[in-house]
């Protein structure tokens, strides 16, 4: 006896929402992806007054508009950070639901850490306020809780790269074991962020000028772009 005409439609449309569903979802974390790369890219562009060396208090009240934007537009950082983990977790716990919640949690944590850095700018340029107000004198509280500042801006940056380098091998870990995208693509993530945690460890600093050891950290945004680019063309693959 053979299925009614009504019935297989709707076995028929309900399997082209489904494969529908982890399409529109592929293509979201891939825009995603390219939205946290330019957003953080601009946005630390502006800010690099708080991370050079020789910039001082009185410099920041100035600048305040760019560095107030600055903090806004990288924080659109955040959201896509956590908006990349939630959106990828229904298909990643597949390949393994602890190892999953693990990258949703350290991609939090990034992103906490991120968004506290943002918030302790705003701070700084109101402290230079004040610190201008008063007429710049030398000797001050105001310069000791600029370095207290400061440091604790450096502190959330530095484990929001933590939370990174900890995350990205559990994302490429599991990309690779889903089959999500091409394996390539994921042991080639793997390697990158090898070559990101000992760029780290040399503590190489963009801002510093060119050095060659900044080649270290090509290879990760290449590998991420790609995956972007991917997401976006081709979706999720059907697995294995």
């Amino acid at each position: 006896m053979s299925a009614p005409a009504g019935a297989v439609s709707r076995v028929g449309a309900e399997h082209v929402t489904r494969a529908r569903a982890p399409r529109a979802t592929a293509r979201a974390v891939g825009l995603l992806f390219l939205i946290s790369y330019a957003t953080f890219m601009v946005g630390t562009s502006m800010l690099e007054p708080v991370f050079t060396a020789n910039s001082e208090l009185a410099d920041f009240a100035p600048l305040k508009a760019q560095l107030v934007w600055g903090s806004l537009i990288e924080s659109v950082n955040v959201f896509a950070i956590l908006g990349i983990a939630v959106l990828l977790y229904p298909s990643l716990s597949r390949a393994g639901k602890g190892l999953a919640l693990g990258y949703v949690a350290v991609r939090v944590l990034e992103g906490a850490m991120y968004f506290h850095a943002k918030v302790s700018v705003f701070s700084l340029v109101a402290l230079s306020e004040d610190y201008l107000d008063v007429g710049a004198p030398t000797g001050t509280s105001h310069l000791l809780m600029e370095q207290i500042i400061r440091a604790d801006i450096a502190g959330a940056n530095a484990m929001a790269a933590v939370g990174f380098i900890v995350g990205a091998p559990v994302l490429y870990a599991l990309l690779y074991r889903s089959r999500l995208v091409p394996r390539f693509i994921a042991v080639w993530g793997l390697v990158a962020v090898a070559m990101l945690a000992a760029g780290n460890i040399a503590q190489v600093n963009v801002l510093d000028g060119f050095s060659p050891l900044m080649l270290l950290f090509v290879p990760i945004v290449l590998n991420e772009v790609f995956l972007a680019v991917w997401l976006l063309a081709k979706g999720f693959s059907a697995g294995p």
